[in-house]
């Protein structure tokens, strides 16, 4: 097992880590299967290999949810289905997977076809549109309508498409520096996290006190299933946390390559031209839509760095792992890897043409992880993608006012900040 090339004394590869993770990730992932990354005394261990990352992936009683990211997350969102322990999990999913069944992904698609257009009619043309701005509203007010109904108004959808900013911030600080009297002192940032939190757990609570039995929420069939009290309130945060920032980091990115790739962006609009206006019973129609959000989420999937922590001493392609190990795997670093992907930093929807997706080895496409904890709500976020670009796209087309953005590693993949303005096609 080899260590990544350029570990300096005491702080071994932090100072690399922090200052370009990304391009960092990369330089590791090509020096074994199993590559040690040392962050200040602690030793991590990056699985580099598609197949090993499987293994990973698919064990995840001996690989599970556990480390500073996640004990961040739990603090912040809860204990619910997407972070919760190996011996929690199996309970919670067969608890939360009805509220996301493929059978209601058509209802939820009519919602999320409405607050596209919603959106869309908003927009002046020819006016510079902050677009991550919008696309957070937008996934804001899809995920707290497919938990809540018609009682997540808009001032409820303009609330906590406030508070989550802040929260996400002091859940990315308490994740990449877990010293948790660091985050006690009364700064600013910390303040404004813990009133963000505090804010949205009680918004939360106040609607799941009075649930209706009348409507078709998600929340109303997780309250049918038995699911209560704090419990309940753990899995409606989850959703609501991953069904918001990645589904916002996706869509930016989806404007910003087809703003650059305009052979890409014109056979996309011929495609959404012949449906009029794309709804879900439309999405078999869209298939290069589809190849172009599939391709958006090889080159920037959102969540770009995950851990696992290992629970008892075991072998990893003939390495050993103590019990306690941090293991951490790349969907990024994987998915531009030139032994799995042709080409792998150019945008090439066609990739994913039945005819050559067979090419791609298996595991090498993790934007929704694998295995019993691989994303729950992974059709919900393809679904509202999919129609988000297809229903903006049969309207307008996005332009930079300025140079195309650089990825940030946060909590996610995102653009930072992105200017851009809606221009009515002809």
């Amino acid at each position: 097992m080899r260590t990544a090339p350029g570990a300096v004394p005491v702080l071994g590869h932090a100072v690399q880590f922090f200052r370009d993770p990304l391009a960092f990730l990369r330089t590791a992932h090509q020096s074994g299967d199993v590559t040690v990354i040392r962050l200040g005394p602690a030793r991590t261990y990056l699985v580099c290999a598609p197949d090993l990352v499987q293994q990973v992936l698919l064990n995840p009683r001996v690989f599970d949810k556990g480390g500073s990211v996640y004990d961040a997350f739990r603090t912040t969102f809860g204990q619910g289905v997407g972070a919760c322990p190996f011996p929690m999990h199996r309970r919670k999913r067969n608890l939360v997977q009805p509220a996301l069944h493929r059978r209601r992904i058509p209802g939820y698609g009519a919602m999320m076809a409405e607050q596209v257009t919603a959106m869309v009619d908003a927009w002046r043309p020819g006016e510079v549109l902050d677009v991550d701005v919008a696309m957070h509203r937008l996934t804001t007010a899809v995920a707290l309508r497919m938990l809540f109904a018609s009682r997540a108004t808009e001032e409820v959808v303009a609330e906590v498409h406030e508070l989550l900013p802040p929260m996400m911030r002091g859940l990315y600080r308490r994740a990449m520096i877990p010293f948790a009297p660091l985050h006690a002192v009364p700064t600013p940032e910390n303040r404004r996290y813990l009133a963000a939190r505090r804010r949205l757990h009680a918004i939360v609570d106040g609607l799941l006190a009075s649930p209706s039995t009348e409507d078709d929420s998600a929340v109303s069939v997780l309250h049918a299933g038995g699911v209560t009290g704090a419990e309940l309130r753990d899995e409606v945060l989850n959703l609501l946390a991953g069904g918001m920032e990645t589904t916002v980091a996706a869509l930016c990115w989806t404007f910003v390559l087809l703003d650059r790739h305009q052979d890409v962006r014109d056979r996309l609009h011929a495609e959404v031209d012949e449906t009029g206006s794309p709804g879900h019973d439309d999405l078999p129609r869209l298939a290069h839509t589809g190849r172009v959000v599939t391709e958006v989420l090889r080159l920037y999937p959102p969540i770009w760095v995950l851990t696992r922590q290992v629970t008892e001493d075991t072998e990893l392609a003939g390495h050993a792992l103590p019990a306690g190990a941090t293991v951490m795997f790349s969907p990024y670093a994987l998915h531009r890897d030139p032994t799995l992907f042709d080409s792998p930093d150019e945008f090439d929807p066609d990739r994913w043409l039945p005819e050559r997706a067979g090419s791609v080895p298996q595991g090498a496409w993790i934007p929704f992880g694998a295995g019993n904890r691989r994303c729950v709500g992974d059709v919900f976020a393809t679904t509202e993608a999919t129609l988000a670009v297809a229903r903006i796209a049969s309207r307008y087309h996005l332009t930079a006012t300025g140079p195309y953005p650089k990825p940030v590693p946060r909590g996610e993949l995102g653009t930072g900040p992105l200017r851009m303005v809606p221009r009515l096609r002809g």
